[in-house]
């Protein structure tokens, strides 16, 4: 019978361990260079939280349509579910929710540079007002009606308390808008 199988040449494992070993403190601080270098720059990445929070949006009878006297077959919403997702994504985003919650948690806390860079013509708040409305993301989950709220902050505690008191105001304002009688 033949074999198959080609013996494994002794002397080339011997010359390829030779050249290791010859060159071991080069490889050695080569590995060593890219392994320290790897690990100051991760630890010098600035850390930053993400918090998030997701809302349903009930479609509940203050947007079902009202049907007229003799009018008894026609049911469903009176405004399309998108146009809706899109007042309630307006709403959470509004001036007024974001005042509430800058004011509930504090400009400084939430922008601690916030004095050092405002510009003189815009007031501290009006600035912080402005950045937390163009720094958090508020998006409509697609085909459905939830909306996914999330800010990222370097502080975690800050970051939670910002969605937080956003969800907060939003639901008070929500049930301030709806609750009026029609």
């Amino acid at each position: 019978m033949e074999q198959s199988q080609q013996p494994f040449d002794m002397s080339s494992a011997r010359d390829i361990l030779t050249i290791i070993f010859k060159h071991k403190y080069k490889i050695l601080i080569t590995f060593l260079i890219i392994t320290i270098g790897a690990t100051l720059y991760a630890l010098s990445l600035k850390r930053t939280y993400e918090a998030q929070s997701t809302l349903l949006i009930r479609l509940g009878r203050e947007f079902a349509a009202r049907p007229e006297a003799g009018d008894a077959g026609r049911g469903g919403f009176a405004v399309p579910p998108e146009t809706i997702m899109r007042a309630e994504m307006s709403l959470i985003t509004s001036r007024e929710i974001m005042a509430t919650v800058i004011k509930s948690v504090g400009p400084e806390k939430i922008f601690p540079y916030l004095n050092k860079v405002s510009p003189s013509n815009i007031s501290p708040k009006e600035q912080a007002v402005q950045w937390l409305q163009e720094s958090l993301s508020v998006t409509n989950i697609a085909g459905s009606s939830m909306i996914n709220v999330a800010f990222t902050h370097s502080d975690p505690y800050v970051a939670a308390q910002v969605v937080n008191s956003l969800v907060d105001a939003f639901k008070e304002k929500h049930l301030e808008v709806f609750s009026g009688d029609s």
